[in-house]
């Protein structure tokens, strides 16, 4: 049988969330916590639900990640004017510092992952990924794909 795509995508995610996870230690973070850093670093003084929208989660995964930063002392939640039931989340100062470092992080694993890469071969894997992506996410609009691979077994 000849080698899957998918399979090969999925070893290199799992390495790189390994990887990812131990150097995220190393800044008292958790995975996922990065990915809320740095959008928070770009949406100041958004709300939890725009945040969560924006990272497409639900809201009670981002409230107990907020509430970790919050605890953590890297993100604030300032009440809203006139509306006391929304709050603004903003970075802390060590939450900024915290954002630029995940940021760092980031393009040192990126750049090592595409280490032996010239520039062309790098456009060319990220169209490719990014063409798997729609591609996935079509089947997916489709019903997913599975009476073709139901009627072959």
């Amino acid at each position: 049988m000849d080698e899957m795509v998918l399979p090969a995508i999925l070893r290199i995610a799992k390495a790189h969330r390994v990887r990812r996870a131990a150097r995220l230690a190393e800044l008292g973070l958790h995975p996922g916590q990065d990915s809320v850093l740095l959008l928070l670093a770009q949406m100041r003084g958004c709300s939890m639900r725009e945040l969560a929208a924006a990272l497409g989660i639900k809201a009670p995964t981002i409230t107990k990640t907020v509430g970790r930063l919050v605890s953590a002392g890297f993100v604030e939640r300032r009440e809203v004017a006139g509306d006391q039931r929304k709050a603004a989340l903003d970075l802390t100062a060590a939450g900024e510092a915290a954002a630029a470092c995940v940021e760092a992080l980031w393009r040192a694993l990126d750049s090592d992952a595409l280490a032996d890469f010239d520039p062309e071969a790098e456009a060319h894997l990220r169209h490719m990924l990014d063409r798997i992506g729609q591609n996935i996410l079509r089947g997916a609009a489709d019903g997913g794909g599975l009476d073709g691979a139901a009627e072959q077994a």
